[in-house]
């Protein structure tokens, strides 16, 4: 069983109101990719527990919690538009994969680290 830094309900309160600009995100093959130039990809997270923000092409919202020191997302939803710039639909399906992956969090400095449940990093925030 992989050990993970829990985050808390003091951590917590200090990503909302934020809205959260993507730097990286784990891609279908494990790998962590710049995020696209031009099509920001963004999550706000509110204190009731609502989550909503751009996958880069399409609007998504969805819930979150966080019980036990573990934040669950999802399940979210999207609108369902298609955008035809190059590697935009599948940076929007990795996002919305990996976000629904996470498990907990951290702070590096000014970025947000999304964690998946091996403890690793799924998606890089920032301010």
């Amino acid at each position: 069983m992989v050990k993970r830094k829990k985050a808390s309900k003091e951590e917590l309160t200090a990503i909302y109101g934020i809205e959260w600009v993507m730097v990286e995100c784990k891609n279908r093959d494990g790998k962590l990719i710049p995020a696209l130039m031009g099509k920001d990809v963004t999550a706000s997270f509110r204190e009731d527990g609502v989550l909503n923000g751009s996958a880069g092409c399409n609007r998504y919202m969805g819930k979150f919690t966080f019980e036990n020191d573990v934040l669950k997302v999802g399940p979210l939803a999207s609108t369902m538009m298609y955008c035809p710039e190059p590697g935009i639909m599948e940076q929007e399906y990795d996002f919305l994969r990996a976000m629904q992956s996470v498990m907990s969090f951290r702070f590096d400095g000014e970025q947000l680290l999304m964690l998946d449940a091996s403890n690793e990093t799924a998606i890089i925030f920032k301010k």
